[in-house]
């Protein structure tokens, strides 16, 4: 496969793609030529699939972005302003979670979806951890909490002592107000390598809670814990090592064409 593969029936040679690649390496001399990049440019190519998605006649591929997997805009589907707003503003975080797991198709199907939120040149290199069942999300919430507790103790006027207080005090009377009654916890993380990877998540985080409730599943996002683990030798020893544990999906050169 050529590295930008253009069907020339379908092209209206119209400059799209080469007006929209955000590195410009995407060229087209005139109305009557199709674009090309010259090949020293080829290693310029984020890959970010831009170029697919904006293209209005599916016209082309790119070197790791093949249309045929490119699954298409429905413009029927497209939300109204006051769709849009009432979506946003029934978003709520859920604070009693029912005592049944969530199944393994409808995880993967939330992983999936979760996938399209924006990460820098579209990379989608974002690992997924699930832990499932209370036996193993308690002693979690249990490591927060002491970590809290070593806050508390250490800064004891500090604004973050003064927020854990009463997290604390709830959790001596036997409420979890870390990952409440949740039966699965969904752990996204990025490779420690990876110069944008917090800001995926950060984007991921906050597409994929606005998605949650569409299958009828509640969430809510656990942002002390990630504090209280962060480096911990005892988390690995609870829950077992990450490998098998991620819920990894390959193919990640899908975008959406517009």
């Amino acid at each position: 496969m050529a590295f930008l593969t253009i069907d020339e029936n379908k092209c209206k040679q119209d400059g799209i793609c080469a007006a929209e690649c955000p590195r410009q390496i995407i060229t087209q001399e005139d109305d009557a030529s199709f674009p090309q990049v010259a090949e020293a440019d080829e290693a310029y190519c984020m890959a970010c699939g831009h170029c697919v998605a904006v293209c209005p006649h599916g016209a082309l591929s790119v070197a790791g972005v093949d249309i045929e997997v490119c699954p298409e805009i429905e413009k029927n589907l497209v939300l109204s302003w006051d769709q849009a707003e009432q979506f946003l503003r029934s978003r709520r975080s859920i604070r009693l979670f029912k005592d049944k797991a969530v199944d393994r198709e409808t995880l993967e199907k939330l992983i999936e979806t979760a996938r399209y939120a924006p990460t820098a040149s579209n990379a989608q290199n974002l690992h997924w951890t699930v832990i499932e069942g209370r036996d193993k999300l308690e002693p979690l919430s249990q490591e927060t909490i002491n970590w809290m507790e070593r806050v508390i103790e250490a800064q004891p006027d500090s604004p973050a002592a003064d927020y854990f207080r009463p997290v604390v005090a709830r959790w001596a009377t036997g409420y979890d107000g870390i990952l409440r009654t949740a039966q699965t916890l969904i752990v996204p993380s990025a490779p420690k390598e990876s110069a944008n990877g917090f800001g995926g998540l950060e984007h991921l985080l906050g597409l994929s809670g606005a998605g949650r409730p569409a299958p009828g599943r509640g969430h809510v996002l656990g942002r002390a814990a990630p504090g209280g683990h962060a480096g911990h030798p005892r988390v690995g020893r609870i829950h077992g090592p990450a490998r098998g544990t991620h819920l990894v999906l390959p193919d990640n050169d899908r975008v959406s064409q517009i």
